[in-house]
């Protein structure tokens, strides 16, 4: 259950990267458009209207996937937001045994 928690908290992290991105996409779209229209259709094909949104959504699409954060960050922001006070974190992190830490198994799985 704990793991699903986070997962959700990560693919919600993701669509809101990506929606910010797309939103910065229409936005030099519709700056390519005016243009086209303001200084006439000679000036630019219309080729310009596929290609220059097209690289603002493909390199948003890069760095929100390339910043998505690992899952126990994400616990972390989902613990601050939530005012829980590292519970989520910390059973995050002692979810699975780690053999260089050292801790009881039956106070681990408490």
């Amino acid at each position: 259950m704990l793991s699903e928690v986070i997962a959700r908290a990560r693919r919600r992290l993701l669509w809101n990267a990506l929606a910010f991105h797309f939103a910065i996409a229409v936005t030099v779209a519709l700056a390519v458009l005016s243009l086209l229209l303001f200084l006439g259709t000679d000036i630019l094909d219309w080729r310009w209207l596929i290609i220059v949104p097209a690289a603002p959504l493909a390199a948003g699409a890069g760095i929100a996937f390339r910043r998505l954060p690992p899952p126990y960050p994400t616990a972390q922001l989902v613990d601050r937001r939530l005012k829980l006070a590292d519970s989520l974190s910390t059973a995050l992190f002692f979810a699975v045994p780690n053999p260089s830490r050292l801790c009881d198994d039956g106070a681990r799985q408490a």
